[in-house]
């Protein structure tokens, strides 16, 4: 060995031992040397963190942008049965307007001393209809009643008197002060 060497003490591993021709080994695991392009390795693994994220909210709008329009869809489906329904109460009340006024017509035709008495006796399963939704044997229905309650017509069709007596002529029999007259014994 030339002057100003040492040798290197036992065990220690920087240069091989003379007519060793391994190579150095690679640095034990757990290092804290990062190998060649960690960098750029640790830079990506955040960016597709990030990216995940990213499209994890992503999914979370579009979802709730799907529920919104579900939640028109069905709001708009709803309004289409509440309107339904609505059209279909307004027709029934239509319907039934056009039967009240027809038993009611019919009864003053048949005489009935309360047309509303013979419209009301009318049994809405009888009822027939055109296709304009009219009631088409209303005077049929309310004479078929006449005949079978007389005593509810007062017998001259079309114009009930209900029970006023004779109008704009001279009242007949006896009226009231007449009647008080022969009671106290005055006249008669």
């Amino acid at each position: 060995m030339p002057e100003g060497q040492t040798t290197p003490p036992a065990g220690a591993s920087d240069t091989p031992p003379a007519g060793d021709t391994t190579p150095p080994s690679a640095p034990a695991a757990g290092t804290t040397t990062p190998p060649a392009g960690a960098d750029e390795l640790a830079v990506a693994r955040s960016e597709l963190a990030q990216a995940r994220k990213d499209a994890a909210g992503y999914r979370e709008r579009l979802k709730a942008i799907e529920d919104k329009d579900k939640s028109d869809t069905e709001k708009l489906t709803e309004r289409a049965t509440t309107a339904e329904g609505r059209v279909a109460e307004l027709e029934a009340e239509v319907r039934a307007g056009r039967v009240q006024r027809a038993a009611f017509a019919a009864a003053q035709k048949q005489g009935f001393w309360d047309p509303e008495v013979g419209a009301s006796l009318v049994n809405p399963a009888d009822i027939q209809f055109d296709d304009a939704g009219n009631p088409k044997n209303m005077d049929a229905l309310i004479g078929a009643i006449a005949k079978a309650k007389p005593r509810l017509v007062n017998g001259q069709a079309g114009n009930p008197d209900y029970g006023a007596g004779q109008r704009g002529g001279p009242a007949t029999g006896a009226d009231m002060n007449h009647l008080i007259r022969v009671a106290a014994g005055r006249g008669g």
